[in-house]
């Protein structure tokens, strides 16, 4: 009895893929850091150079409170610094105004309700998801 089959042909499925397919390339280790080297060279920049980073400060529950920016003060000693606006828990804007070396310019500062209606102040509020519906100038 004479043997027909190709035994040179895999007949379990499992061997035939790992037959047909092609190992898998390794990727070159410097791929990787790349990502990594460019967020550190951003962030020293931002921490030793301009010694400005974005800011923003959150509820307890987690919703937006207030952002804007701190700058450097000392080593490691951040004060609120430049454009900020803060917001009511119901995501409308309260206020928005200038920082310097941590302090509260007031002169700057305009305020809003919880409505969006300005509180002594001829301004109207931001846009935001929250007010946009309720927002109308005075």
């Amino acid at each position: 009895m004479t043997d027909t089959h190709d035994h040179s042909t895999p007949t379990d499925y499992t061997q035939a893929a790992a037959i047909q397919d092609p190992p898998a390339e390794k990727r070159s280790p410097w791929l990787v850091l790349i990502p990594i080297v460019v967020l550190v060279l951003w962030f020293g920049y931002l921490f030793f150079v301009s010694r400005v980073l974005p800011s923003e400060e959150t509820y307890p529950d987690g919703r937006r409170s207030a952002v804007g920016t701190v700058k450097r003060h000392g080593f490691f000693d951040y004060k609120r610094s430049g454009l900020w606006r803060e917001y009511h828990r119901n995501g409308a804007v309260a206020g928005e105004g200038q920082y310097e070396a941590g302090e509260k310019v007031e002169e700057t500062w305009e305020y809003w309700d919880e409505d969006g209606k300005p509180i002594n102040t001829d301004r109207p509020a931001p846009k935001t998801k929250a007010n946009e519906g309720s927002r109308k100038r005075m």
